[in-house]
């Protein structure tokens, strides 16, 4: 039987798809995602066994009568005075020179000071917890991103918490709270911080 034109035409046609389609599928099955190598390296951080140990300290801590009542974004600034009087224990300054491991307050809600810097930062934590971070003036920073990606997932099996924030130069504060999420049998929660990778 002879093949007219037209119809080799569409033999070519389904014979150059089906080539196309096959290789398509070979190069995606190729395709892994894979952390980068700055990710990895604040992972290793975070899994580091030398931390420099705060406390997240409880308003209560504080005996404040004047507090009563309030809401934290209408004392931020006076409880950020407050935790300055226990640098040793309760402040952190960006660029973080150590892992820092902290005790979350008994509470279930304490406050620790962060000193930034002008940068976009990634925090991650060890475990479930909830927290919110305020200016001096009481308003609240939005996280720039929550996310974490599969491949980050898979590769440091530690991370339970990641979030991006852009930050200036100024006093933040911390406030952490328990959820019963929180895993209590791996207190303290180690928490790294650093600037995004550009």
């Amino acid at each position: 039987m002879k093949i007219n034109q037209k119809q080799l035409g569409v033999f070519t046609l389904i014979a150059g798809l089906l080539i196309l389609s096959l290789s398509t599928c070979d190069d995606y099955k190729k395709i892994t995602y894979e952390p980068s190598d700055f990710f990895l390296t604040a992972c290793d951080n975070l899994n580091d066994t030398l931390a420099t140990y705060k406390q997240a300290r409880p308003l209560a801590f504080f005996n404040d009568s004047t507090w009563a009542d309030s809401s934290i974004s209408e004392i931020a600034g006076a409880v950020l005075d407050s935790l300055e009087a226990y640098p040793d224990s309760s402040v952190v300054s960006a660029p973080l020179d150590s892992l820092v491991g902290f005790m979350p307050s008994q509470s279930d809600t304490g406050y620790i000071s962060l000193h930034g810097t002008p940068d976009t930062w990634i925090m991650m934590f060890d475990n479930y917890i909830q927290f919110h971070l305020f200016t001096e003036q009481g308003d609240t920073i939005q996280p720039q991103s929550q996310s974490i990606l599969p491949e980050e997932v898979l590769a440091c099996d530690t991370l339970k918490v990641k979030n991006e924030y852009n930050l200036a130069e100024s006093r933040y504060l911390f406030q952490f709270i328990r959820t019963n999420k929180t895993l209590n049998d791996t207190l303290p929660v180690n928490f790294w911080m650093t600037p995004k990778e550009q």
